[in-house]
């Protein structure tokens, strides 16, 4: 574990409790380990708190970043963090070495609630993913391109035309560099499917743009 997003509300008496929790169960260890809260950023957000530290551990842990702290000086009178191997960011800083050097970036996250409602959770970076389509920078253009086909769907016929002409200018502009068989994987697998449907079978991008224009216009796609 090298970062923890506390719930660090700033009080006298509860941050060298949740101090000692902490400490007992992350604070010993090779490496150092980073101290943080959203708190001290934004405010404390009630309700909505736990979700906030979840998403900045989430986006720390992507991008192998801490953010800073921001007013930190010195530590509470009532912590003593020198026997421990936490330190408090106070800039932006790049993720501690893991500990053996190789394994997955590591944060955990608490939040307590005032009706003693407590929750910590760990947050563990994902495996690198290797693109549907690993041929080059782009596969598509190549003449024996594997065939694709995207699915459009939607409860109307003016909606599979809509999303048709969203999805073709979408894919001429700033999708233009994500490969046409990692388009249609995540049309055809992770998108709703609805009532109304309308298919693009396409070996190349610029057949499949056409495809979709075609589509979108109330046409038969082009040969």
């Amino acid at each position: 574990m090298n970062y923890v997003e506390a719930h660090g509300t700033g009080t006298v008496l509860g941050d060298p409790i949740e101090f000692e929790a902490l400490a007992s169960t992350y604070g010993r260890g090779q490496g150092s380990c980073a101290l943080g809260a959203v708190k001290t950023n934004i405010g404390h957000l009630e309700a909505a708190a736990g979700i906030a530290g979840f998403i900045k551990a989430a986006l720390a842990v992507q991008h192998a970043t801490i953010p800073p702290n921001l007013h930190f000086s010195q530590w509470n009178p009532g912590i003593d963090a020198a026997p421990t191997r936490f330190f408090v960011p106070t800039e932006n800083t790049a993720w501690p070495a893991t500990e053996g050097g190789g394994g997955p970036r590591r944060a955990a996250v608490s939040s307590f609630g005032l009706g003693g409602t407590n929750a910590h959770v760990i947050i563990e970076q994902g495996p690198e993913l290797t693109p549907a389509s690993d041929a080059g920078s782009h596969p598509d253009t190549h003449p024996d391109a594997q065939v694709s086909t995207l699915v459009v769907t939607g409860k109307t016929a003016q909606r599979v035309a809509a999303t048709a002409a969203v999805l073709a200018e979408w894919m001429d502009g700033p999708g233009a560099a994500v490969a046409l068989a990692d388009v249609a994987h995540t049309v055809n697998h992770h998108r709703a499917r609805h009532a109304k449907h309308g298919i693009v079978v396409a070996r190349q991008r610029a057949q499949a743009v056409a495809g979709l224009r075609a589509l979108a216009a109330g046409q038969h796609s082009p040969a």
